[in-house]
Order: C-alpha cells, then sequence, then structure tokens
C-alpha cells in the first residue's frame, strides 16, 4: 500500500508539472494572440519604405520580450552587414559596425534564405576569426530572420536575449519577418507603381515579374512554417484563336 501511495505520489507530481507547464504555453499562446493583430495593423498602414524597420524591431522586442533586437541592412558599397536600427545594442554601433554576410548564424540565415534559430547546429559553423560575425562582436543571437523586398534580400532581423524556447517561438519570428517583407515590398510597389513596373496596363492585375517575387516568397514560406504549398494554374481554352481569327484589339476587350 505504502509502495502504491508513492507512485500515486509521483504521478500527480509529473501531472502538476505538466499542468503549470500547459498553462504557461497557453499564456503565452494568449500573448501572441492579443499582440499580433496590433503589429499587422502597424505594419499595413501606408508609409515609407525605410519606416517600416523600426516598427518591427519595437515590435519584436516587446512580443518576443528579447534583451537585444536589431535590423542590419548591407552597408553602402560594401557586402558587409551594418545596424541601421536597434534596441539593446550600443548606440555608436548604428551605421558603424560591420558584418561579414557569410559569416556565422547571419550568414546561413542569408544563405538559406530562411530564419535561423541558435539550436540549428551548423548556425556557427564555418566562422572564422579574421572575418567579424554577430558571434565574434559578442552578440549570441537567438534568431535571425532575412527580409525581403522586391529584388531579393534589403536586411536581416537579429534577435537575442529572447526567454521563451526558440523552437516555440521560431515561426512567430517567421510571421514577423514576413509581414515586414510584405510591408516593404507593398510599399516599394506602390511607389513604382505609376512607371507600370509590377501592373499589366490592359487588365489592372499584377504581371509576372510581380508573381515571379512573390511566388519565390511564397517558397521561402513554406520551409519556415513548416507547411506545404499548393499552385492554381487557370488558362483560357484556345485564346490565340481569338487573337488570330478577330484581332489583338478584339482579344484584349
Amino acid at each position: 500500500d505504502l509502495e502504491k501511495f508513492r507512485q500515486k505520489q509521483q504521478q500527480l507530481a509529473t501531472f502538476s508539472t505538466e499542468l503549470k507547464n500547459l498553462k504557461k504555453k497557453l499564456a503565452r499562446k494568449s500573448e501572441i494572440v492579443d499582440q499580433f493583430p496590433r503589429i499587422t495593423r502597424k505594419l499595413t498602414e501606408k508609409f515609407p519604405p525605410d519606416a517600416y524597420p523600426a516598427i518591427a524591431v519595437r515590435s519584436a522586442k516587446e512580443l518576443l520580450q528579447a534583451g537585444k533586437v536589431g535590423y542590419f541592412v548591407p552597408a553602402e558599397g560594401s557586402s558587409d552587414y551594418t545596424l541601421v536600427v536597434g534596441v539593446g545594442f550600443p548606440h555608436d554601433w548604428t551605421g558603424k559596425v560591420r558584418i561579414h554576410s557569410d559569416e556565422g548564424i547571419l550568414g546561413m540565415a542569408l544563405q538559406k534564405r530562411m530564419v535561423v534559430s541558435r539550436t540549428e547546429l551548423l548556425a556557427s559553423s564555418g566562422r572564422r576569426s579574421s572575418r567579424p560575425s554577430l558571434e565574434s562582436i559578442g552578440v549570441a543571437p537567438d534568431f535571425v530572420a532575412p527580409v525581403f523586398g522586391v529584388s531579393g534580400a534589403v536586411g536581416a532581423l537579429v534577435v537575442a536575449g529572447c526567454p521563451f524556447p526558440p523552437e516555440e517561438e521560431r515561426i512567430n519570428v517567421s510571421m514577423l519577418a514576413d509581414l515586414l517583407s510584405m510591408a516593404i515590398q507593398n510599399a516599394t510597389h506602390l511607389d513604382s507603381s505609376q512607371d507600370g513596373k509590377w501592373v499589366d496596363p490592359l487588365t489592372g492585375v499584377f504581371n509576372r515579374m510581380y508573381f515571379l517575387q512573390r511566388f519565390e516568397n511564397e517558397l521561402r514560406r513554406t520551409e519556415n512554417y513548416r507547411q506545404t504549398l499548393g499552385l492554381f494554374m487557370l488558362d483560357i481554352d484556345e485564346f490565340k484563336k481569338v487573337n488570330d481569327t478577330c484581332g489583338h484589339h478584339a482579344g484584349d476587350v
């Protein structure tokens, strides 16, 4: 009977621990549910492209409760990355610190074109002491998330000092990076829409150039979220005959 009683006590202790962990996870999910709509609203307001990184940095700091959040971009005339907006970093780093674009976790994220967390074993491979990396200057990132404009990577969101398990927060960092990427892309599209670069002049819908850029984004999202991707292709049967028989003007109509 005593042995059975001890076993019951152990089971109760295990259940109590599991319940506490479950409550923590539910509380965290509740925080995320409360914060993401506000972040989304902020990042979908109309601002110049260079205004969104600061919004994303502040949002990431609050959402992830991180000690450091920074937005790094390619330095002018160089392949190195430099800090342009950050919280928790030394003030004299802005515009001055240089990080090599193929070193450490930053290099891995840019090379893979997806979010990389500190738990990925290859994140620190290939480091050379002669080439500066985030790690070599004293930053231990939990996440590095590439940010993409209309023509490729335009920056990287760096998060350090996050108190939550990386495997549970990776999707949140991915969503935030995607929101920032889309905000920058949309602002750029709006700025360039006057010259018709991204829009078909006949139908007013986005053109092939836009599709290729957007499709690449979606492929990257499938990697970040570990989800499948579906693509629907629709065609008008024998539409060429309309142009050949009635002329291109009729086809346009």
